[in-house]
């Protein structure tokens, strides 16, 4: 079984031939960074064990893979938890405000994508997939993490399918575009 870091190292190659692959220059240019924070989307320091978010997630929409069970899952995500760093949620409200205005002009791009959320309020369970909708407020709770992408078998993951014949970059990078300041 292949690490979820060589998986990364995989797509970060695969995303060179897209302008997505540039996504730490967009960054830079954004939030007027001095340099380029990483040369890759995915790097070791966003990389973990079971799950990955491109390097700057953590305050912003994120690109994120994991391993779920039997399952790879890559898509967008907002993490509302805290952290050193990033102690107030505000601005990723506002992102997800930004979110949802893009979902109801452009929600019907999203119906071959999935979504779910963990639910923080109750006992922290993992919500079943669900047709993507618009991000409720009552799924905004700190510690709160709300995904929406795809799944693959884990231990077949066809890098071409997903990557070069679906439309799902495209449509990261649309919202992207809708999210960032």
């Amino acid at each position: 079984m292949k690490s979820l870091f060589h998986i990364a190292n995989k797509i970060n190659e695969m995303l060179t031939e897209y302008e997505l692959g540039n996504l730490q220059e967009l960054r830079k240019n954004i939030h007027s960074l001095s340099r380029v924070p990483s040369r890759y989307v995915f790097d070791q320091r966003g990389v973990k064990k079971d799950w990955g978010a491109h390097f700057g997630g953590r305050a912003e929409l994120q690109f994120n893979i994991g391993f779920e069970n039997n399952s790879f899952r890559y898509g967008v995500a907002f993490s509302l938890r805290p952290s050193r760093d990033h102690p107030n949620l505000n601005a990723l409200i506002e992102k997800i405000n930004l979110f949802n205005e893009y979902f109801n002009e452009f929600g019907t791009e999203f119906y071959d994508l999935s979504m779910w959320h963990y639910d923080v309020e109750h006992d922290g369970s993992r919500s079943e997939d669900f047709q993507p909708t618009i991000i409720k407020s009552e799924w905004c709770k700190t510690n709160a993490f709300i995904f929406l992408g795809e799944k693959q078998n884990r231990e077949r993951i066809d890098y071409q399918r997903k990557y070069h014949q679906t439309k799902s970059l495209f449509i990261y990078g649309r919202i992207l575009e809708a999210v960032f300041p």
